[in-house]
């Protein structure tokens, strides 16, 4: 499992501060933010736009950096969902 802290509008629209993610070869940070935006009709909203393509304001920190949709994970990976724009959920 690779577990995903959420921060801003997805731990508020989740009411959680993280989810697990089932570890497969070839996960890549666009696959979490489809399956994180999966749980909530209005996040995947705020997440991605018409065409399934991640907002600007949406940013996945895979150990600390900013990382692109393409990047495939592991699960020594530390991964965070959030946006830099407050949110009370």
């Amino acid at each position: 499992m690779l577990n995903v802290a959420l921060r801003g509008i997805a731990e508020g629209r989740l009411d959680r501060s993280s989810v697990d993610i089932q570890l497969r070869d070839g996960l890549t940070v666009a696959d979490v933010l489809g399956e994180v935006s999966a749980l909530d009709p209005e996040l995947k909203r705020a997440i991605s736009d018409e065409g399934s393509q991640p907002r600007q304001m949406f940013r996945v920190l895979v150990n600390g950096a900013v990382a692109g949709p393409e990047q495939v994970l592991s699960e020594t990976d530390r991964v965070m969902v959030g946006s830099p724009v407050p949110c009370d959920g």
